[in-house]
């Protein structure tokens, strides 16, 4: 696709042309330790597609924010609903000097410890003390893992996943509730999913979200403490979980539908504005709330 001879586009260039205006391309970035490797590989791929005119509903500038959990909380600072206290520490070489410790001196315990860009619950630990961190921290380190650190929120825990898409949340919300003793809610772990209606508080925080992610489709994750919200993670290509109460998988379905479509309305939206790489600018006229 796209191929230049000459500083001409060679053979098939008319067919190329219109590639772009048929398709586009989901560029989730695969960051886990045994993938590092192929990560500036994506990126320059990411950087062809736009070169070559191909619309990309989940941007190659949000990867880095959204595959990092401080990032992500960095970002979106001033959410409505409060960001989960996160302190990130590196696990290089020179981890067993726990020179991190100095960012750790306000820490209440037990303490969430988990990696800074894995996903599905992986790496998910509970530490009681200093020393579990440290112990922890060691073993990132063997993987080159970036960790952080949050407060306990307490047995019971549950996770909210909002679904946005175009702008506005989907009127079912994902709840996931930890088993008794785990720390961790989700699917992965033995949490247990269920298809309440969205909590009006997150109803409202969509609107500081649809303006800061002008994107068609993401998930905002958020923790229930048993008294008020904390806002987690953002997750752009967030899987949509199936209800296993349902055969049919009916509420599945219908958000997947309504997933795909938005890209297809993106695309639409993006075509009619001239089909620019997206940049934050540009992005930020896409979505309609």
């Amino acid at each position: 696709m796209g191929r230049l001879r000459g500083g001409r586009r060679g053979p098939g260039s008319e067919l190329d042309h219109a590639l772009p205006r048929r398709g586009l391309f989901i560029t989730a970035l695969y960051s886990l330790p045994y993938q590092s490797a192929d990560i500036f590989n994506q990126y320059a791929l990411y950087s062809v597609l736009e070169q070559l005119g191909f619309y990309l509903p989940f941007p190659p500038w949000l990867s880095p924010i959204a595959n990092d959990k401080l990032a992500t909380l960095l970002y979106l600072r001033d959410a409505p609903v409060p960001p989960i206290p996160t302190v990130r520490i590196g696990t290089g070489r020179d981890v067993g000097k726990h020179l991190y410790e100095v960012a750790l001196a306000d820490l209440t315990y037990p303490a969430i410890v988990k990696p800074a860009g894995w996903c599905g619950g992986g790496g998910v630990n509970l530490a009681r003390n200093a020393e579990d961190i440290r112990g922890l921290a060691t073993l990132a380190q063997g993987g080159d893992t970036t960790l952080v650190v949050q407060p306990y929120l307490g047995d019971g825990t549950v996770d909210y996943r909002v679904y946005v898409i175009d702008g506005r949340p989907y009127p079912r919300v994902l709840r996931r509730t930890p088993e008794p003793g785990s720390p961790v809610s989700n699917a992965s772990r033995g949490g247990i999913m269920d298809f309440p209606p969205t909590p009006p508080e997150l109803v409202a925080a969509t609107a500081y979200f649809a303006e800061k992610l002008p994107i068609p489709f993401y998930c905002i994750d958020f923790l229930f403490d048993g008294e008020r919200f904390w806002f987690s993670e953002l997750e752009p290509d967030g899987v949509i979980a199936p209800e296993f109460h349902d055969p049919q998988r009916a509420l599945q379905r219908e958000l997947t539908r309504a997933r795909f479509a938005a890209y297809r309305d993106g695309h639409t939206r993006w075509l009619a504005n001239g089909g620019a790489a997206p940049t934050l600018a540009h992005l930020s006229g896409m979505v309609t709330t």
